[in-house]
């Protein structure tokens, strides 16, 4: 692909004034003028579905040279994809931020998190949406009161369009391009037209993050969707969904008094979570869902004066209303069976539960259910070892289906044995 020179008089200024609108000069290069070209630009975007490899997406011409890679972070606490050259050089990371109502993504140069490298961020244009709509804010936006730039679309067709600020300047568009190989390899192809003289890198970043806030399994976010219609949706992230079933051994420490509750590790022993319980005489009932390197993920908290045992799962450490991701509480107060309903933040009415957890403590089983369906998103049994019972520890086995957010299957598991205990 021919590329403009950097020292092309078009190109000269590499970010548009501070204080004015990028929609004032659209055409100003964001990530570099390196990737910007005199002449519309058509490149074709594969993102892999079901890989895991850590690719998200690989972006060539026409005529299938790479131009970029997305990677993706495995296992990382906060979500980020990573904009590589053909060489395999980040040029851009962009980092999804938690505790945000409006799924907001920051993007930094090179692999930075340091705000000094932020370019620009790029958020939902409000949090319930009937189409996609996101505002793009470049880093020396910080009223944000008008957006720089807006990508507008409907993703059930796969489809968008990238405007500059509020005005009806169009500089590309993208939209799905089928193929038989693609779809049986759990690929989907995008076509992008960039138009003259704007940086397609931005470009793909911004389609990347487009695809990210939109795609309920791969965002931290099921908003516009009950967990009935997707139970596949990522609840807390989509690094806690596998595409194969996943079998988790959770060890409850019953005797303990240390802060330490449950851990939870993979068939081989590794661990992936543990679970740390409030002080002894503490006020209110919490519990810290935990990564390995020990940052906290969702935090579970009691509600005292729920006649149904209540709980509500935040994000991080939080408490505030914003950052809630679901609730769980008991089907009824008087149960001879373990029932629990679980309901998203967005499901205000609570007509119907988002899942059901249904099972029999005194055998130590559950299921547990999208809404008031019969599919299965997980089950839990209790397993028996000597080594446990002298140690004063209950083992359950966990089996988490293919796309089931087993973060959530774990705070769940953890709920359910706290209103049981």
């Amino acid at each position: 692909m021919k590329q403009a020179e950097p020292s092309a008089p078009s190109l000269a200024s590499a970010n548009p004034d501070p204080g004015s609108a990028a929609h004032a000069n659209p055409t100003a290069p964001i990530v570099s003028p390196h990737f910007c070209s005199p002449n519309p630009v058509v490149i074709e975007i594969v993102r892999k579905v079901r890989t895991i490899t850590g690719d998200k997406f690989v972006v060539t011409d026409v005529n299938g040279n790479m131009i970029f890679k997305v990677k993706e972070a495995h296992f990382s606490f906060h979500d980020h994809r990573v904009l590589l050259d053909a060489a395999g050089h980040p040029i851009i990371t962009l980092r999804r931020k938690f505790n945000t109502a409006h799924e907001r993504w920051q993007v930094f140069r090179g692999d930075s998190k340091d705000s000094r490298d932020l370019i620009f961020s790029a958020k939902r244009s409000s949090m319930f949406q009937l189409k996609a709509k996101l505002d793009v804010f470049l880093a020396q936006n910080i009223t944000e009161n008008v957006p720089d730039f807006k990508v507008k679309g409907n993703w059930s067709e796969r489809s968008c369009v990238i405007h500059a600020g509020d005005s009806s300047t169009m500089l590309a568009q993208m939209h799905k391009k089928h193929t038989v190989t693609p779809v049986s390899f759990g690929k989907n192809n995008f076509t992008v037209t960039v138009y003259s003289g704007i940086d397609y890198a931005f470009i793909v970043a911004l389609i990347a993050i487009f695809c990210e806030i939109n795609t309920p399994s791969s965002s931290g976010s099921s908003v516009g969707l009950t967990a009935f219609d997707n139970p596949a949706a990522a609840i807390i992230s989509p690094h806690f969904c596998s595409s194969h079933s996943m079998d988790l051994a959770i060890v409850r420490k019953v005797l303990t008094i240390r802060e330490g509750n449950f851990v939870v590790t993979d068939i081989t022993g590794n661990m992936i979570f543990k679970v740390r319980g409030s002080l002894l005489f503490s006020l209110h009932d919490r519990r810290v869902l935990l990564d390995t390197a020990g940052y906290p993920i969702i935090t579970l908290r009691k509600k005292l004066t729920s006649a149904h045992d209540r709980w509500q799962v935040y994000r991080g450490d939080s408490k505030e209303t914003r950052d809630l991701i679901f609730s769980a509480k008991k089907s009824s107060v008087v149960q001879f069976k373990t029932t629990l309903d679980v309901f998203l933040a967005h499901n205000i009415t609570e007509d119907a539960p988002d899942f059901k957890v249904k099972g029999s403590w005194h055998e130590q089983s559950c299921f547990i259910y999208g809404g008031n369906s019969s599919t299965i998103v997980a089950q839990m049994h209790k397993k028996h070892t000597v080594k446990s019972v002298l140690f004063g520890k209950d083992n359950f086995v966990v089996t988490v289906y293919p796309g089931i957010d087993q973060a959530f299957i774990v705070a769940l598991i953890v709920i359910l044995d706290e209103i049981n205990w």
